[in-house]
């Protein structure tokens, strides 16, 4: 069937008999909340290591919880009685842990996709969840592969995509579960990206990208008929457009759609003439997340995404069950998972200065049973609280930014950290994030930036990013130094650029345009060379080209742009201290592409530290070494911001 929760990102996650283990680490961590430690230096271990637990799931017959948890030091599946006890690990990941997983319909096996080596060769796995016994199911090296769909008239069948024949595009596949036998469903003629099935099994959408960067979806009466467009958005409409999934007859499509409008709005959008119905929208955010009815896929609320979660409620049968929701607990609640019959929902609350918790829900008491806090060990200290603020950059555009403090600090002349997010359409949420928690620990402000081209604010917002890489995009974290510097809240002889990736990226280009503004950067898994990044992408983004160059650059036609923007031929600018950090195994961003930069910097005379990772492609997975880079991070901001930091044999 389907994820009870939907995310929209445009292609781009019974308890009458349930008491759940409050006890696995509910009433200490409770009890310790009481006393918050003030001043105490965080434990990185405390921050930075695997959860305690995370990501519980209820069964769709409702009789197990599935969570991850580790195991040998990597995350791993364990399984429990939803009535308490029975706790055993499922899988044994030794390397580079698992991140999610599903539920079959059945309630049989449980579906995940791992990447083996970090070399993006995720392959997907199956586990039977009376013998614990794993299969392979794409067992074919150099082969990425996801799930398109799990329904429960097909409890022993899933839909996937694979790239097996071809690298550069995805198939879609029936595997069955019982035998491993994959059959071809649909044949991808190279520009589709993400293939969508109806409630019988049929695969009639396909979501695709053409020239200068349009989407377009197509759709077919049955898997015997030909491809015909329904829908099509322009470069800057599909910044906040594209399709979700089927409604349960088959006859529409839900879509998030601007075309007219500029935030992504939910709409329904008829096969059979392409007429198009508003479900719901907003003025200024992007629908972010939906919740759709188990049984008749109707919806029943829909969040939008500002500084905070935004919900408009459409089912006035959920309207107790969210008011009742806003009582269990402080901070922002999602639906992680329900069962078949909907008696019970997994509930997670994320707080800026908490753990994320977890709670049970029983729909009929309309209460909810706590299960666990991530990081339990976090209630012992006290931690810092983060605050939406709005900047304007140097054009008059606001940017949606969040300000953290050192709890209880002055707002005065703090050394400050200025973090960039590491996917460049992606953003910066409210809720807690280790990193930042971390530094406001160890004395910094942070100032979490989403700058221009971040995505959930509407597609005017999306598309001021366009082809702005190395340039407005680095303004705007420019521009966001000096608000801290005009309102005193930043020493502004102490402010730090940190970033992975795109935000590496972006963090070096920041220090190259502004060298007397920023003390230091950090930088991890940065892309250093664009143009050789476009022209050398993974065989799976082939797709995705015709959008990469509209948003970005054209490695032909804008040469001489994207050289001057490749912070790899402009290294001589950087004159400020600098950690750089790498995974030897990243095919996104080579390691040389870094060594060249560190080389630059040795023979110039820059302070800097190189760390290269053996065992790490884009970027840090394993947590020994996400331990030891924080760790080595931390003291070069102490050196250099004059923060506190963990003493080696404190760890």
């Amino acid at each position: 069937m389907y994820n009870m929760v939907e995310e929209f990102d445009m292609i781009r996650r019974a308890m009458r008999r349930l008491v759940f283990a409050a006890a696995l680490v509910g009433a200490a961590a409770l009890a310790a909340s009481c006393a918050k430690r003030e001043s105490d230096l965080i434990p990185l271990r405390a921050l930075f290591d695997n959860p305690v637990m995370s990501y519980p799931s209820i069964s769709p017959d409702g009789r197990l919880m599935a969570y991850l948890a580790p195991l040998d030091g990597a995350l791993n599946i364990h399984v429990r009685d939803v009535d308490g006890g029975g706790d055993r690990p499922l899988t044994h990941a030794v390397e580079r842990g698992i991140k999610s997983f599903q539920w079959t319909k059945d309630s049989r096996r449980i579906l995940f996709v791992a990447d083996r080596t970090g070399m993006e060769d995720f392959r997907l796995y199956g586990v039977d969840v009376e013998t614990g016994e794993t299969r392979d199911y794409t067992p074919f090296d150099g082969v990425a592969v996801s799930i398109i769909a799990l329904w429960n008239n097909r409890p022993n069948e899933a839909l996937v995509q694979m790239n097996g024949n071809d690298k550069t595009r995805f198939d879609a596949y029936r595997l069955d579960l019982r035998t491993g036998d994959l059959v071809l469903a649909a044949r991808n003629p190279g520009s589709i990206v993400r293939w969508f099935a109806d409630t019988s099994f049929a695969v009639r959408g396909a979501f695709a990208f053409e020239e200068r960067g349009e989407s377009v979806l197509l759709v077919r009466s049955s898997e015997s008929d030909p491809w015909r467009e329904l829908r099509r958005w322009t470069l800057e409409e599909g910044a906040s457009s594209g399709p979700v999934r089927f409604t349960r007859s088959g006859s529409a499509m839900y879509c998030v759609d601007a075309i007219g409008a500029n935030a992504g709005r939910l709409v329904s959008v008829s096969l059979e003439d392409g007429s198009l119905t508003v479900i719901a929208e907003h003025p200024s955010y992007d629908v972010s997340m939906a919740w759709l009815d188990p049984h008749s896929h109707d919806v029943q609320a829909v969040f939008f995404a500002g500084p905070r979660n935004v919900v408009r409620i459409l089912d006035p049968r959920v309207e107790d069950d969210i008011e009742a929701l806003r009582g269990i607990d402080d901070g922002d609640f999602n639906l992680a998972s329900r069962d078949t019959a909907d008696a019970v929902w997994i509930v997670s609350y994320t707080k800026d200065n908490g753990p994320v918790s977890y709670y049970a829900y029983d729909r009929g008491s309309r209460k909810g049973t706590f299960l666990f806090d991530d990081k339990p060990a976090l209630r012992e200290y006290e931690l810092a609280r983060m605050e939406p603020v709005s900047i304007t950059a140097r054009d008059g555009l606001e940017l949606p930014c969040y300000l953290t403090l050192p709890p209880r600090s002055k707002r005065s002349n703090l050394p400050l950290v200025i973090l960039v997010h590491g996917e460049p359409w992606g953003r910066y949420y409210w809720g807690f994030s280790a990193e930042v928690q971390g530094l406001a620990n160890r004395g910094y402000a942070c100032l979490q930036v989403n700058h221009r081209g971040a995505a959930g604010f509407g597609k005017s917002f999306a598309n001021a990013g366009n082809r702005e890489w190395g340039g407005a995009i680095t303004g705007d974290i420019v521009d966001a130094a000096r608000w801290a510097i005009d309102r005193r809240l930043a020493d502004p002889k102490r402010i730090a650029v940190f970033g992975f990736g795109f935000g590496g990226y972006t963090a070096l280009s920041a220090l190259a345009a502004e060298p007397d503004l920023f003390r230091c950067g950090v930088v991890a898994s940065g892309i250093m060379d664009l143009r050789s990044w476009l022209e050398n992408p993974p065989p799976y983004w082939i797709p995705y080209r015709s959008e990469l160059f509209s948003r970005i650059g054209d490695p032909a036609a804008d040469a001489d742009m994207l050289a001057r923007r490749s912070l790899i031929n402009e290294a001589d600018r950087i004159a400020s201290p600098l950690m750089i950090v790498h995974g030897a195994l990243d095919r996104t961003s080579p390691p040389e592409q870094a060594e060249r930069i560190a080389a630059s910097l040795r023979a110039r005379g820059v302070p800097h530290e190189y760390l290269l990772f053996p065992d790490e492609g884009h970027g840090i997975a394993k947590p020994k070494n996400r331990l030891a880079f924080y760790a080595a991070a931390e003291r070069f901001l102490a050196k250099h911001l004059g923060g506190r930091f963990e003493e080696a044999d404190d760890r």
